[in-house]
């Protein structure tokens, strides 16, 4: 089965080089607005990241948050 250890590492592979998503592209990406994506990440309802005093988002992490 070495095609399905390909098939994994290339998905770890774009997760790793996954770009992040800033604060108004994934509020239109969930269809909620920028303040309410604000106000759930200042409580901790959803995945986020900082980097550089500003937030961001992987999709995968919100893939998998959805899913929960």
């Amino acid at each position: 089965e070495p095609r399905l250890a390909e098939i994994i590492n290339l998905q770890s592979n774009s997760a790793e080089n996954e770009k992040p998503i800033p604060v108004k592209e994934m509020a239109a990406i969930l269809g909620i607005s920028v303040s309410h994506l604000y106000k759930k990440c200042s409580n901790n309802e959803m995945p986020h990241h900082r980097k550089f005093g500003r937030l961001y988002f992987y999709l995968s992490d919100i893939k998998k948050w959805m899913k929960d």
